[in-house]
């Protein structure tokens, strides 16, 4: 999982404001991550997912869609604590 989280904030660190792309963190996630370290899963790829979602969105979606998705979970949040703190 720390890997993961690695490779998505170097993916990130490369496309900062729009992301590499939706759906391809597994094909770029690879260049990131110490070649030594020798961890391959799923038909080859090096990792499928993140196991961050942060990192991942990060990635993907770049700054524009992480703070998206901090909105929409933001609002969600809101919307639980309106609910359970003013009746």
């Amino acid at each position: 999982r720390y890997y993961g989280t690695v490779a998505g904030l170097g993916v990130f660190a490369e496309h900062p404001m729009l992301g590499a792309g939706a759906g391809t963190f597994m094909a770029e996630a690879a260049r990131h991550i110490p070649v030594e370290r020798g961890m391959v899963s799923y038909a080859g790829s090096f990792l499928n997912v993140a196991h961050n979602e942060y990192a991942e969105t990060a990635a993907e979606l770049g700054v524009m869609g992480l703070l998206c998705f901090l909105v929409m979970l933001g609002s969600a949040l809101w919307g639980v604590f309106k609910r359970v703190f003013w009746p």
